[in-house]
């Protein structure tokens, strides 16, 4: 039996700053965000998005407390719930550029992981290809060709 039926991959664009807080730190920083251990990158953690789509869905079904626990179980529940959601990872990152008013940047390990996790989605989800044809691992490789083979800011 597997764990999951389904996966997807979400992509997430903010129009203002964000900012995911790790809580209190003893450090020089005031407000210390969000970032993954081993590599220092920005993240908001899966427990945090999971309960901002628990909280939106309570408000667009109020009358339906029982699907709200059913699918968002808390701690306190013997199972868990029916989504899991995971972290939610840098792939593109704006920085200031002297040719236009900002650029996308990102690196090789971000691009290699966005693809690793592209081929986890395709194995849950057992889909080999899709309607015209290409397989979709290809797509995906292309456009992190592309994203890489642009030019330098």
């Amino acid at each position: 039996m597997e764990v999951f039926e389904k996966a997807l991959i979400v992509g997430l664009y903010s129009v203002t700053p964000v900012h995911a807080g790790s809580g209190a730190e003893l450090s020089v920083i005031d407000l210390p965000i969000q970032r993954k251990r081993h590599t220092g990158f920005p993240v908001i953690w899966g427990q945090s998005l999971k309960g901002v789509l628990r909280s939106y869905f309570r408000r667009i079904e109020p009358q339906s407390p029982s699907k709200t626990t059913v699918i968002f179980r808390q701690r306190a529940h013997k199972h868990a719930g029916a989504v899991s959601v995971g972290d939610a990872r840098i792939l593109l990152y704006p920085v200031r550029s002297l040719k236009s008013v900002f650029a996308y940047v990102t690196c090789p390990l971000v691009l290699e992981r966005f693809i690793e996790d592209f081929k986890f989605m395709l194995k849950i989800n057992k889909k080999k290809e899709n309607e015209d044809g290409i397989d979709d691992i290809d797509k995906v490789r292309k456009f992190v060709k592309n994203l890489s083979s642009n030019k330098r800011i």
